[in-house]
């Protein structure tokens, strides 16, 4: 059987929230990879740091390239 990642970013945030939420009840999603410009602590399981407005596009690509998502969800309000 396959992981099916989703990679979400502005998780932490109004509508983040909600979609992370109802991707955690989608029986067709193994993995939430969530996004926030915070940091993650080591308990935060499921979460990864990362600034969008800070981070190069190397740093976003590699991010991508380590979670390797099925999808990716881009609730980030603004910049």
């Amino acid at each position: 059987m396959t992981d099916r990642r989703v990679l979400l970013f502005g998780a932490s945030g109004f509508l983040g929230r909600e979609v992370g939420a109802a991707l955690e009840r989608d029986r067709r999603v193994d993995t939430v990879i969530r996004v926030g410009r915070q940091q993650a602590s080591q308990a935060d399981a499921g979460w990864v740091s990362h600034d969008l407005l800070a981070a190069d596009t190397d740093q976003l690509a590699a991010l991508i390239r380590g979670a390797r998502p099925d999808a990716v969800i881009n609730c980030v309000g603004r910049l």
